[in-house]
């Protein structure tokens, strides 16, 4: 029996999405970003085909085109919002195309719109069990994998005792495994209400349980507070919901009491040592509103809201956080990332990238949800309550990370279910066929539609995952030494994708570390100087307002002793940054180098005064003091409580002691660090070369 176009067509659709569920396990060794770039080009290439799939059949069929909710309205205004913010972006083409650390941008957000739009199109209620059956199932592979990890079987990725299994990133395994718990519970409700077996149930509930105890196993804290979230407000809902049965309300009522025994066992919890000091369970008893963990981030917060207040209405861009972070850095940050690109707060990124407009329109994905589930009969109580539930935890989460691409497909595919179940029934647009009948346009429709699909598939995909691939050799040594390396820098940048800045990143750490290789001949290290500054320069043009290409180009002269050339850079990324005592660090050391000591004091006083708790501004300064001679100066520094009470006698000042000739002050640093290290042979032989000079 012959089958017919259509059903070829649908089949390609519903395979491309149901493919997507399998690339949570996909790593590939051969891109860089392993863990994040090829989970996102799989995404991108299914999903353009189930999109190129799904417009030739819905050409055909309007039967597949979309109905009409106000959920489909609002993901087509989130991303009209998003388009337009890019547009207006600080950085459109970084805001367009991403990295190939977060692979996100506007193009990643589009291509999980589209597989919105074509799930919610496409699936039947059928199509729809088959897919949570499919998730489930790779499920319990992620789930068997971190188990390995735990039992040390296999090794976790990040290093550590957080499990990440094969999403390399202990907190996107947690909402994984959020959205898991969600599925499982679903499931097993449609299998109770269908009458299936207890065996099936109870393999539902176990997976859902093993979900829970893999959210603490990758102690990702936000989700635990989620899961309580998801828990109290679950059972409010049964509880008041006047169209549950009394078993059903009475079910509710036990929930509530066993959340404020939870409450109660957490904080006795904290009390038993042995938990308390528990590299991982000590993580999840840790949460706390007043721990420098949640210091730091309410610094975050407030450098996010500082550059909302700067561009409210339509943000910096995506990818644009970086900007606002660097100019209203806060120097009690130093102890953290220097070069944050997201506020670890969904909504404020949201605020950030997109300002208000893109805001609201991220609420109203979540409003229209909440409108299909609660407005309708077409949920019944406990699905109400199980919605109600995971919305509740997926808000608190938000609160604290941001999505990813495995969450952001997970999101939109349940946000198309919702979709289904509102409009299930409901007439199509553009039910018109009249376009169909003969005509070039009903004949070209389809090859033009595989034309673009096959030029979306290398522009977007093949083309920049291959400079990625070329980026990851390039930074492996080769039989024939450097040069081979420089020469494939030279090809991945040569294809001219939106890999081009990572590689030139990559390119000059590279190009620094080779200029510290003494087997390295003159002739190679300059051809390696002269390609890396060249495409520095580029990238600097290309983007002004970035501080961090303006300290790539700094580090790369200084390590080839140009540190006259390197200076106006290191200025540069300073007046983008003027708060970064890690700038001002460089350009001092920059400035010491050149044999400026007056100038690099200066820039190291400059760093201590921002803020004189960071230990390493202490040492730097009181240094480069020595140097200058101005004794009374570094007395004073050195008295500074962050170095007086918590001295570790850093060699950096034993070595300024000696250069200066102040060899008892050295020896006394010396005797010091020997009092807590007595068996440190090097500090040993350090004392005794130091005493032999005073002699």
């Amino acid at each position: 029996m012959a089958i017919s176009f259509e059903k070829v067509l649908r089949f390609t659709s519903l395979g491309a999405l149901f493919a997507a569920l399998l690339v949570p396990l996909y790593v590939s060794g051969e891109l860089f970003f392993p863990f994040i770039s090829g989970k996102n080009f799989a995404f991108r290439i299914l999903i353009e085909i189930a999109f190129a799939a799904w417009l030739v059949l819905a050409f055909r069929n309007p039967s597949y085109r979309p109905r009409k909710s106000w959920l489909m309205w609002s993901i087509l205004f989130f991303v009209a919002a998003l388009g337009v913010s890019v547009i207006l972006a600080e950085d459109p083409y970084k805001s367009f195309w991403s990295n190939f650390e977060r692979m996100e941008g506007f193009i990643g957000i589009a291509h999980f719109a589209l597989a919105f739009l074509v799930a919610g199109s496409v699936f039947r209620a059928a199509d729809w069990r088959r897919f949570v059956l499919g998730s489930l199932g790779v499920n319990v592979f992620i789930l068997g994998y971190a188990l390995l990890q735990f039992s040390g079987i296999l090794s976790i990725n990040q290093g550590g005792v957080r499990v990440d299994a094969t999403l390399g990133n202990a907190i996107y395994l947690g909402v994984y495994a959020l959205f898991h718990i969600f599925f499982s519970i679903l499931a097993a409700y449609n299998a109770r209400k269908e009458g299936r077996s207890v065996w099936l149930i109870g393999c539902f509930a176990a997976l859902a349980f093993g979900n829970v105890v893999l959210v603490f196993l990758s102690a990702t804290r936000s989700i635990v507070l989620g899961l309580f979230a998801a828990f109290v407000v679950s059972s409010l809902f049964l509880v008041f919901s006047r169209a549950a049965p009394r078993r059903t309300r009475m079910v509710g009522a036990v929930g509530l009491v066993l959340a404020a025994l939870a409450v109660g066992g957490f904080f006795a919890a904290r009390e038993i040592t042995v938990l308390r000091n528990h590299p991982m369970f000590g993580r999840i008893l840790s949460i706390s509103f007043v721990n420098d963990d949640a210091a730091a981030r309410f610094t975050i917060w407030n450098i996010a809201l500082k550059g909302f207040a700067e561009r409210p209405l339509f943000g910096w861009g995506q990818e644009g956080f970086s900007f606002p972070f660097s100019k209203h850095y806060d120097p009690s940050l130093y102890g953290r990332e220097q070069w944050f690109d997201r506020a670890h707060n969904t909504y404020l990124d949201w605020l950030v990238a997109a300002g208000i407009f893109g805001f609201l329109a991220y609420l109203a994905l979540w409003i229209s949800a909440g409108r299909a589930v609660f407005r309708r009969d077409r949920f019944s109580p406990a699905e109400r309550a199980l919605f109600a539930g995971f919305g509740a935890a997926y808000a608190v989460n938000s609160i604290f990370v941001f999505d990813n691409g495995v969450s952001y497909f997970l999101l939109c595919m349940l946000l198309a279910y919702i979709h289904f179940r509102e409009t299930e029934g409901a007439a199509p647009l553009f039910s018109t066929t009249a376009i169909l009948q003969n005509g070039a346009l009903a004949r070209a429709f389809a090859p033009t539609v595989l034309i673009i699909l096959s030029v979306s598939l290398y522009w977007f995909n093949a083309r920049p995952a291959y400079a990625g691939a070329m980026l990851l050799n390039a930074l492996h040594p080769h039989p024939d030494g450097p040069l081979e390396n420089l020469a494939i820098f030279r090809r991945a940048l040569a294809l001219n994708s939106f890999a081009t800045a990572e590689i030139r990143e990559q390119l000059a750490q590279v190009t620094t570390a080779v200029a510290q290789i003494a087997d390295v001949p003159v002739a190679v290290k300059q051809e390696f100087l002269a390609l890396a500054a060249s495409e520095l320069d580029k990238e600097i043009k290309k983007r002004p307002a970035d501080a961090r290409y303006y300290t790539f180009m700094g580090a790369l002269l200084d390590a080839f002793h140009l540190y006259e050339q390197g200076f106006p850079y290191w200025k540069e990324g300073l007046a983008r940054s003027p708060k970064k005592q890690m700038l001002l660090f460089q350009i001092g050391t920059n400035r010491f180098n050149a044999g400026k000591l007056e100038d690099a004091a200066a820039y190291f006083r400059d760093a201590y005064l921002l803020n004189p708790n960071n230990h390493e501004a202490v040492i730097v300064y009181a240094s480069v003091l020595i140097y200058a001679g101005d004794k009374e100066t570094e007395q004073k520094v050195l008295a500074t409580p962050s170095y007086a009470q918590n001295s570790s006698d850093d060699v950096r000042l034993v070595t300024a002691y000696e250069t200066v000739g102040r060899i008892s002050d050295a020896i006394t640093l010396i005797m010091r660090r020997l009092e807590r290290e007595p068996n440190n042979k090097t500090f040993q032989q350090k004392l005794e070369q130091l005493e032999k000079l005073k002699r």
